[in-house]
């Protein structure tokens, strides 16, 4: 069985899109917190909490992990990281033995990126798909 964790936080959902995509159980990471309405508010709160590698809490999820082979991970870039909420995820399902789909939504292609993400998987997985997305690959 195939578990898609996502989260976004556009208005263009783009990360949603890509999840959609995929067959499988649906999860969305989702901020406890209501977001502040000012995107400059938000753009200076999550960036800092992004850079500086802060944890973050996010809504409980109905997820057995164990129920899944196969987990797909997907996450927007913010800062040239991995959000804080997939980074949180990782660290409390700790996912290991698993086939893993990773998959990044960005402005613009970077090799960093996935390689962000690679650092953040336990060595027990096996990465059977990387993938990139720009807004306009959805288009």
């Amino acid at each position: 069985m195939k578990a898609i964790i996502y989260f976004t936080s556009t208005k263009k959902h783009i990360s949603e899109k890509v999840a959609n995509q995929y067959e499988g159980d649906v999860f969305k990471l989702e901020d406890v917190k209501s977001r502040p309405k000012n995107f400059l508010l938000q753009l200076l709160i999550y960036g800092y909490i992004t850079v500086r590698g802060k944890e973050i809490n996010y809504k409980p999820l109905t997820l057995d992990i164990d129920q899944y082979d196969h987990i797909v991970l997907i996450s927007p870039i913010w800062a040239g990281k991995i959000t804080p909420f997939m980074q949180s995820f990782i660290k409390d399902y700790k996912i290991k033995n698993k086939d893993l789909s990773l998959i990044v939504t960005c402005g613009s292609e970077n090799e960093d990126y996935l390689n962000e993400f690679r650092s953040l998987i336990d060595d027990s997985n096996t990465i059977i798909e990387e993938r990139q997305y720009k807004a306009s690959d959805l288009d």
